[in-house]
């Protein structure tokens, strides 16, 4: 509706002006319309894809986590073969003679691993050595099996033989020279 059409239909100036100052055209009104219903969907379609997003935003927090949840296990798992290698050496070098015997009497609450190195468990290993020194090699060597009768015809008091002197290994004539210097020099005679 125009102006003059409201005048024609006996509507003063004044009247008319009003009217058609907030009157809007019917065409300009479906434009509008449609304009606001796009923008609808469009903000639909917005919401739609930005839930997507977020689903994916969560799937992939979901993944970061897992990944630094099994890289901190690697990382521990890592450490605990780095630090049951270095007490392996540890033991090794100490001359133990049983060493998960041993393992179970050291308080490993006390011992830390650090750039490579185990704190505090020399401590412990000098104390079970001077308790418990059954436990370590003191650098003996032991000779085993069973010590035959001397022959009549032999000196009674040592029990070795020139024939089993003979069968001794290196270790064993070095024992019994540092042992028993005579018997070693008396054994060796003409050799």
């Amino acid at each position: 509706m125009t102006k003059e059409e409201l005048k024609e239909l006996g509507l003063s100036d004044e009247v008319a002006d009003k009217i058609y100052k907030e009157f809007v055209p019917k065409g300009q009104f479906n434009a509008k319309n449609q304009e606001l219903k796009s923008l609808k969907e469009s903000v639909e379609k917005l919401t739609e894809e930005n839930n997507s997003n977020k689903e994916l935003k969560d799937a992939f927090t979901k993944l970061k986590e897992e990944a630094e949840l099994k890289e901190n296990e690697y990382n521990q798992a890592l450490e605990s073969m780095k630090k049951q290698s270095a007490i392996d050496r540890v033991l090794q070098g100490a001359n133990v003679r049983n060493a998960k015997a041993l393992q179970g009497l050291i308080d490993w609450e006390q011992v830390s691993y650090q750039d490579g190195k185990l704190n505090g468990l020399d401590e412990q290993l000098t104390g079970l050595r001077e308790s418990d020194g059954y436990l370590f090699n003191n650098g003996e060597v032991q000779i085993n099996g069973v010590k035959p009768s001397t022959p009549p015809n032999e000196q009674q008091d040592t029990g070795i033989t020139k024939e089993m002197f003979n069968k001794m290994t290196y270790s064993q004539k070095e024992k019994l020279y540092l042992e028993n210097n005579e018997l070693y020099e008396e054994l060796t005679k003409g050799e």
